[in-house]
């Protein structure tokens, strides 16, 4: 026998004096809590995700830091916000370890390296394979894009560096040196490094014949060995100096022009990633000590953080802001520890990249006064106004200050739909007997009442022009209400009806000239031959529906 379970909404029906009703009662939400304030001290830490069961081989972020590349030891690449953590596309067809990624300079495609031999560009909106190659000479261990985008070059564990056009690659050449080749970086300046074993190539990419399929019969402009495997290399942003990352030895500074040795900084733990800063600085990731910041013109260490943990993949924003650390299947993206103390000019820039939390919640003394129960709540476009639903009111706070602003009478239903419209200007909410309602947010003046739904409602959107107004309902109608006519109740125009479907979401595109729409059906779509729908779904076993539609006048849109 299973355990006597009740929904909370069922509640609302139960007599005031019963022990249901009082029960229910301690917990019911009456009042809008909102957050104001700030943090007393940034958080360093903005997202921290668990990527899947395979651990991180691999990190890059795009350049303009929103999105990082997240390659696995299974073959899968997963691409994620970089401020939330949250997966936005998958990239697959590698089979084995992915050892390198690397974004494009417009961030529009990524370049990934395998231990299965392949190396593939992948178009990052449609997650489609833009090109591929499989190397003859074993595992690819590094990839990386020239800074102006016209050059790519990948690293195999023997003996060869492939470089390509971007813009023909089918036709590539190949530099050959004995030894594994480790690392693949471009200099600002296009110059190519590599390193093998201990040995750092630098190569004058930019003299290569690249309209040739075939070896290069090419030195380079100059080598220079290390007593210890180099792990990584990077670049100063001048194209002045070349700093090589040893493994379980230091990192070592020397001049690119020469290969003449400048300086070396200790070993602090296995590095992984390098990155210089155009402030004369260079920060180092390690494998159990997450960040370090060295004063290249000194040698001196400038920051410090310690980690317990044992990371296998990092990775630095190129413009110093943000550093993520794998440690095993999870990643953690942060805020660089130096920037709040070293350099005050990006502050503004962190402002703007991070939404702090807050510090403490407020509420009116009208609402905590309140009977009535808060039923939907909605944050305006801009960010700067709540409406707040209840049985018999609509209310809009200001979201800084969370004074409310205007209370507009309501008699909404038990899971009100609540929007606002693209310029925060109008907000619209369902009412009792199937009504959709729509007042100006700053007077609260309404401008529009639409009937015609048999049905519950389920969604309403707002045309660009925020001249109409588009709803549906589990009658399975899509319905056209035009805002600004009579405020009585207007019954609205049918766009789309079919029986035994739930029209559950609907969305416009910018230009309000094609509708999608979503479904729950147990039966065929009704009326699927009409020249007006632009695609059906082809299961039609599923229970989940889309389609898109025209409007029947195309010429016009929504207008």
């Amino acid at each position: 026998m299973s355990s006597m379970h009740m929904y909370s909404t069922v509640t609302i029906f139960a007599p005031l004096d019963s022990p249901l009703r009082r029960l229910a009662a301690a917990d019911a939400q009456h009042s809008l809590a909102m957050p104001v304030g700030v943090e007393k001290t940034w958080s360093l830490t903005l997202a921290l995700r668990v990527t899947g069961t395979s651990p991180i081989s691999a990190l890059a972020f795009s350049l303009d830091g929103m999105c990082i590349a997240c390659g696995s030891m299974d073959g899968a690449i997963q691409l994620r916000n970089t401020h939330t953590g949250t997966q936005m596309q998958a990239l697959e067809g590698h089979t084995s370890t992915v050892r390198s990624v690397s974004f494009s300079p417009t961030g529009k495609e990524l370049l990934s390296g395998s231990e299965d031999g392949t190396v593939y560009v992948h178009d990052v909106a449609t997650e489609a394979r833009l090109c591929s190659w499989v190397e003859d000479c074993g595992m690819v261990l590094s990839v990386a894009w020239s800074l102006d985008g016209i050059l790519a070059a990948s690293a195999c564990e023997r003996d060869s560096v492939r470089l390509w056009k971007v813009s023909s690659p089918e036709k590539t050449v190949v530099l050959r040196r004995a030894g594994r080749f480790q690392q693949v970086v471009f200099a600002p300046d296009g110059n190519l490094l590599s390193s093998s074993f201990a040995v750092c190539h630098v190569w004058d990419a930019r003299s290569l014949n690249l309209n040739l399929d075939s070896d290069a019969d090419m030195a380079p402009i100059w080598i220079q060995e290390h007593g210890a495997t180099i792990a990584v290399v990077a670049v100063s942003p001048d194209s002045r100096l070349v700093a090589c990352g040893l493994h379980g030895g230091p990192i070592v500074l020397s001049n690119k022009s020469d290969g003449r040795r400048v300086r070396s900084l200790p070993s602090q733990s296995q590095v992984m990633s390098l990155v210089f800063y155009p402030n004369n600085a260079l920060a180092a990731a390690y494998n159990n000590v997450v960040f370090t910041l060295w004063d290249v013109s000194t040698g001196a260490e400038l920051v410090k953080t310690i980690s317990n943990e044992w990371a296998n993949a990092a990775a630095f924003l190129s413009d110093r802001l943000l550093i993520a650390h794998a440690v095993g299947g999870q990643v953690q993206i942060r805020l660089c520890p130096s920037e709040l103390e070293h350099d005050t000019s990006l502050l503004g820039q962190v402002i703007q990249r991070c939404r702090p939390s807050t510090t403490h919640w407020c509420s009116t003394a009208d609402d905590r006064e309140r009977r009535t129960l808060l039923r939907a709540v909605a944050t305006s476009p801009t960010g700067k106004l709540v409406a707040a639903v209840y049985e018999d009111e609509l209310r809009v706070y200001g979201a800084s200050t969370g004074r409310c602003e205007r209370v507009i009478r309501h008699l909404s239903t038990l899971a009100p739909m609540t929007t606002w419209s693209p310029t925060s200007n109008l907000l619209t909410c369902s009412g009792k007997g199937g009504v959709v309602r729509v007042w100006k947010a700053d007077t609260g003046e309404r401008v529009g009442t639409f009937t015609g739904h048999s049905g519950t409602g389920t969604t309403v959107v707002f045309a660009p022009d925020e001249q109409h107004i588009l709803f549906g309902s589990f009658d399975g109608a899509i319905h056209r209400g035009r805002i600004r006519q009579s405020v009585d109740k207007t019954s609205s125009q049918v766009l789309f009806q079919s029986d035994g479907v739930h029209i559950i979401a609907l969305a416009l595109s910018p230009d309000g000239h094609w509708i999608l729409s979503a479904a729950t059906t147990g039966s065929p779509l009704a009326d699927t031959a009409g020249a007006d729908l632009l695609a059906i779904p082809s299961v039609t076993t599923s229970l989940d529906r889309s389609h898109k539609r025209r409007p029947r006048d195309r010429t016009r849109g929504l207008q």
